[in-house]
Protein backbone atom coordinates (compact mmCIF):
# COMPACT_ATOMS: atom_id res chain seq x y z
CA UNK A 1 0.00 0.00 0.00
CA UNK A 2 1.05 3.31 -0.77
CA UNK A 3 1.81 5.97 1.60
CA UNK A 4 -0.14 8.70 2.26
CA UNK A 5 1.76 12.18 3.36
CA UNK A 6 0.51 14.09 6.28
CA UNK A 7 -2.98 15.49 5.71
CA UNK A 8 -3.91 13.41 2.75
CA UNK A 9 -7.14 11.15 3.09
CA UNK A 10 -5.87 7.43 2.84
CA UNK A 11 -8.90 6.78 0.41
CA UNK A 12 -8.35 9.35 -1.94
CA UNK A 13 -5.74 11.71 -1.57
CA UNK A 14 -7.64 14.58 -1.13
CA UNK A 15 -6.99 17.20 1.61
CA UNK A 16 -10.98 17.70 2.58
CA UNK A 17 -12.02 14.17 4.23
CA UNK A 18 -11.88 13.98 7.77
CA UNK A 19 -9.63 11.21 9.69
CA UNK A 20 -11.25 7.87 8.50
CA UNK A 21 -14.50 9.43 6.83
CA UNK A 22 -13.79 9.81 3.49
CA UNK A 23 -16.16 12.47 1.75
CA UNK A 24 -14.96 12.18 -1.82
CA UNK A 25 -18.08 11.45 -4.19
CA UNK A 26 -16.23 8.94 -6.64
CA UNK A 27 -14.92 6.86 -3.52
CA UNK A 28 -18.63 6.86 -2.00
CA UNK A 29 -19.85 6.06 -5.76
CA UNK A 30 -17.36 3.21 -6.26
CA UNK A 31 -17.67 2.14 -2.69
CA UNK A 32 -21.22 1.58 -2.38
CA UNK A 33 -21.33 -0.17 -5.83
CA UNK A 34 -23.79 2.67 -7.37
CA UNK A 35 -21.45 1.50 -10.63
CA UNK A 36 -23.39 -1.76 -11.09
CA UNK A 37 -20.96 -4.40 -10.17
CA UNK A 38 -21.96 -6.91 -7.72
CA UNK A 39 -20.23 -7.40 -4.14
CA UNK A 40 -19.45 -11.31 -4.61
CA UNK A 41 -17.63 -10.43 -8.61
CA UNK A 42 -15.14 -8.35 -6.59
CA UNK A 43 -11.80 -9.52 -5.32
CA UNK A 44 -11.11 -7.92 -2.26
CA UNK A 45 -7.09 -7.95 -1.34
CA UNK A 46 -7.67 -6.54 1.99
CA UNK A 47 -9.97 -4.51 4.69
CA UNK A 48 -8.79 -1.23 3.91
CA UNK A 49 -9.32 -1.52 0.30
CA UNK A 50 -12.40 -1.19 -0.64
CA UNK A 51 -13.04 0.15 -4.13
CA UNK A 52 -12.68 -1.33 -7.06
CA UNK A 53 -12.36 -1.79 -10.77
CA UNK A 54 -15.33 -2.10 -12.30
CA UNK A 55 -13.57 -4.08 -15.63
CA UNK A 56 -11.54 -6.63 -13.43
CA UNK A 57 -13.38 -6.58 -10.05
CA UNK A 58 -10.09 -6.46 -8.03
CA UNK A 59 -10.02 -4.10 -5.72
CA UNK A 60 -7.70 -0.56 -5.69
CA UNK A 61 -7.50 2.90 -4.10
CA UNK A 62 -9.81 4.86 -5.82
CA UNK A 63 -7.04 7.35 -6.31
CA UNK A 64 -5.80 4.80 -8.79
CA UNK A 65 -9.05 4.42 -10.36
CA UNK A 66 -9.63 6.37 -14.11
CA UNK A 67 -12.90 8.13 -14.46
CA UNK A 68 -14.25 5.13 -15.81
CA UNK A 69 -13.25 3.02 -12.48
CA UNK A 70 -10.71 0.96 -14.59
CA UNK A 71 -7.30 0.35 -13.50
CA UNK A 72 -4.09 0.80 -15.45
CA UNK A 73 -4.05 -2.66 -16.49
CA UNK A 74 -7.20 -2.35 -17.94
CA UNK A 75 -6.62 0.70 -19.69
CA UNK A 76 -3.59 -0.45 -20.98
CA UNK A 77 -5.58 -3.74 -22.04
CA UNK A 78 -8.01 -1.35 -24.26
CA UNK A 79 -5.42 0.77 -25.87
CA UNK A 80 -4.23 -2.36 -26.82
CA UNK A 81 -7.07 -2.66 -28.95
CA UNK A 82 -6.15 -2.55 -32.52
CA UNK A 83 -7.99 0.25 -34.60
CA UNK A 84 -7.80 0.03 -38.37
CA UNK A 85 -8.11 3.51 -40.42
CA UNK A 86 -9.82 3.35 -43.57
CA UNK A 87 -10.60 6.54 -45.04
CA UNK A 88 -10.54 8.35 -41.95
CA UNK A 89 -13.30 6.20 -40.03
CA UNK A 90 -12.08 4.11 -37.20
CA UNK A 91 -13.37 0.73 -36.86
CA UNK A 92 -12.41 -1.21 -33.56
CA UNK A 93 -11.25 -5.12 -34.71
CA UNK A 94 -13.19 -6.51 -31.65
CA UNK A 95 -15.26 -9.10 -31.00
CA UNK A 96 -16.53 -7.07 -28.18
CA UNK A 97 -18.01 -4.27 -30.01
CA UNK A 98 -20.78 -2.68 -27.94
CA UNK A 99 -24.12 -3.08 -30.10
CA UNK A 100 -25.02 0.65 -29.40
CA UNK A 101 -21.63 1.59 -30.47
CA UNK A 102 -21.29 -0.30 -33.71
CA UNK A 103 -25.00 1.79 -34.18
CA UNK A 104 -23.30 5.03 -33.00
CA UNK A 105 -19.99 4.50 -35.72
CA UNK A 106 -22.47 3.50 -38.43
CA UNK A 107 -24.48 6.38 -37.92
CA UNK A 108 -21.85 8.60 -38.36
CA UNK A 109 -19.97 6.70 -41.25
CA UNK A 110 -23.14 7.10 -42.49
CA UNK A 111 -23.96 11.32 -42.18
CA UNK A 112 -20.43 11.75 -43.36
CA UNK A 113 -20.87 9.56 -46.88
CA UNK A 114 -24.16 11.93 -47.46
CA UNK A 115 -22.13 15.00 -47.21
CA UNK A 116 -19.47 13.73 -49.53
CA UNK A 117 -19.79 15.15 -53.11
CA UNK A 118 -21.02 12.78 -55.61
CA UNK A 119 -18.62 11.73 -58.20
CA UNK A 120 -20.49 9.92 -60.72
CA UNK A 121 -21.42 11.52 -64.00
CA UNK A 122 -24.25 11.32 -66.10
Amino acid sequence: MTAHKGRECPKCRGKRCTANNCTNPRYIYNRDLKCGCKKEEIIYKNRFTDTHCCKCKKSFCIYKLDNKYQCSTCRKGKAKQQINTNNGYQWKSTNNIDSQESVQQWNEFMRQEQNQPSTLYA
